[in-house]
């Protein structure tokens, strides 16, 4: 009777127990379904879910079962793009902090967690970061703390426990804060960096302390976008004033895919009504996809502040990244109008010439070695040709293919030795810009620093990365100029030899769990390989 007794017990606080859940459930799928609903609406995702339509007070087990299926399908259905665009649309309000609490903690709590999880994860606690965070939060110094309060209700207490790499991400954010435009965040690769620092960190995304450690981050990104986007908007409406007090009244923006004789008026209005789009990833490419029209007015629009009469017609690059007008005084590159970070003017001359020459000289020993595994972009034997072309030997390799006078690798690597280390007095880590042939490219703090100390064989990738991107941009920018450059099928198969050994770097940099130097070769690698594929679309 007793063993009866306890077992009719048991069995009825088991039902209970499955109640209490089913309760629970239910009340969190009534939370998230009308942003799933509209979704759905909006996307054409699929019809609404006549359970949770009716919403039961006190549903039955099927029409949960009903509602978990329903749920479980949209998440599939349902892309990080769609959240992005739904819960960022100026159209509609935010949703309450209630509903967007059960989103994310629908999504943090599942079980098994696939990758797109794991980016909605991402992007929806940032969201409700951005919802819960007080509103002076826009302009005030953001600590990890203050993001871990902010989490709590979806969190819970957070003790924060640095992990291996805090340090990198901290630099990322320091990074944010030296940026002056939206292309210098285009241009350094701070947004790849976080991607490749999220997937490395595996499983870890989901310790608490690195989630809010992304949370901080993504929030100052979102925060930087908007603070950079409205400095380009202020910097073409400037320019535009002083193209009207010039009696300018057209720009030639064709390269912004609007006309060659765009009203100033027009440009006006296209100011004062742009709207951030909407981009399915926050990577490099998608953000050069959706800001490239606005970079491309302002560089347009201070190309003809610049020039005394009508501005040139612009060459538009294949991906919109390029907007380069083809007079000699306009700027080669969008860098050419980036301001000089962290450039002192004070400087002793004699040092800089000192240490420049110490670092040259250990540079050109290093990079004249034979290296174990073939031969080496910066190790070139320079042969005088016919007509004045050059034949470039690798060192211990065979006779490449004829490349023009300007494609002299050990030249470019001097030069930009020379400029990083004189303009690095000490050994800190900035982004800057270099220059050859009159053609700009912005260096990564990691770059940098593979110029200015002796980091082995990842400095030197690095460095032989960094020549080759420069050299297939100065390829680039002349033919936008003039429409030729005979060295261009060279410059390519070197950019493609220093691409295939960076991308077998990574993997080793990977094996051996060494996370920074992964990422920092990964996104130079993947930076290469946009020039690359701008260059290669310029042949066509």
């Amino acid at each position: 009777m007793t063993e009866k007794l306890a077992t009719v017990t048991s069995a009825a606080q088991n039902l209970a127990g499955n109640a209490s859940y089913l309760a629970a459930e239910w009340a969190g799928a009534l939370e998230v379904y009308p942003i799933y609903a509209e979704m759905a609406k909006e996307f054409g995702l699929g019809k609404p879910c006549a359970d949770l339509e009716a919403s039961a007070v006190q549903p039955k087990p099927e029409q949960v079962q009903r509602a978990r299926t329903w749920l479980d399908d949209m998440d599939q259905r349902i892309g990080v793009q769609h959240f992005r665009q739904f819960l960022q649309s100026a159209l509609r309000q935010n949703p309450s902090e209630k509903s967007l609490r059960a989103l994310v903690l629908r999504h943090l709590l599942r079980p098994k967690k696939s990758p797109s999880d794991g980016e909605k994860v991402d992007f929806l606690l940032v969201q409700y970061f951005a919802l819960c965070a007080p509103a002076e939060i826009s302009s005030q110094t953001i600590q990890m703390e203050g993001v871990a309060e902010v989490l709590k209700p979806v969190l819970g207490k957070v003790e924060i426990r640095p992990l291996e790499w805090f340090a990198q991400l901290e630099e990322l954010v320091q990074g944010l804060g030296e940026c002056r435009s939206l292309r210098d965040i285009m241009e350094t690769g701070y947004l790849e960096q976080g991607r490749e620092l999220k997937s490395a960190a595996g499983d870890m995304f989901y310790n608490p302390s690195a989630l809010v450690a992304f949370v901080r981050f993504n929030f100052l990104v979102r925060r930087a976008f908007i603070q950079l986007m409205h400095a380009d908007l202020a910097a073409i409406r400037d320019a535009l004033q002083k193209l009207e007090k010039k009696g300018v009244k057209t720009v030639d923006c064709h390269a912004a895919g609007l006309s060659k004789e765009e009203t100033i008026l027009a440009l006006g209005q296209f100011c004062s009504r742009w709207t951030q789009p909407f981009a399915r990833n926050y990577s490099e490419n998608s953000v050069g996809q959706s800001f490239g029209k606005l970079l491309a007015i302002r560089s347009a629009v201070e190309t003809a502040v610049m020039r005394p009469g009508p501005a040139p017609t612009p060459v538009r690059a294949p991906n919109g990244r390029g907007n380069i007008a083809s007079s000699a005084t306009a700027p080669h590159r969008f860098t050419d109008v980036l301001p000089k970070l962290n450039r002192s003017e004070n400087r002793s001359t004699a040092l800089a010439k000192s240490v420049t020459k110490r670092k040259l000289l250990a540079a050109r020993q290093e990079t004249q070695a034979k290296s174990p595994d073939g031969p080496r972009v910066v190790a070139t034997l320079k042969h005088p040709g016919k007509n004045g072309a050059t034949r470039v030997t690798a060192a211990g390799g065979p006779t490449c293919a004829t490349a023009s006078p300007e494609v002299d690798p050990e030249a470019c690597m001097e030069s930009i030795c020379e400029q990083v280390i004189s303009a690095t007095p000490t050994l800190g880590r900035s982004m800057r810009s270099v220059e050859y042939l009159k053609t700009k490219i912005l260096l990564s703090s990691w770059e940098v620093s593979a110029f200015v100390s002796n980091g082995g064989k990842v400095s030197e990738d690095l460095r032989r990365a960094v020549v080759a991107r420069l050299l297939v941009a100065v390829a680039m920018d002349a033919i936008k100029a003039s429409g030729i450059f005979p060295g261009l099928a060279f410059t390519l198969d070197l950019a493609h030899t220093e691409t295939t050994k960076l991308q077998a770097c990574v993997e080793q940099a990977k094996a051996a769990n060494n996370t920074e130097a992964a990422v920092n070769l990964s996104i130079t690698a993947k930076r290469l390989m946009a020039y690359i594929e701008e260059a290669e679309g310029l042949q066509s």
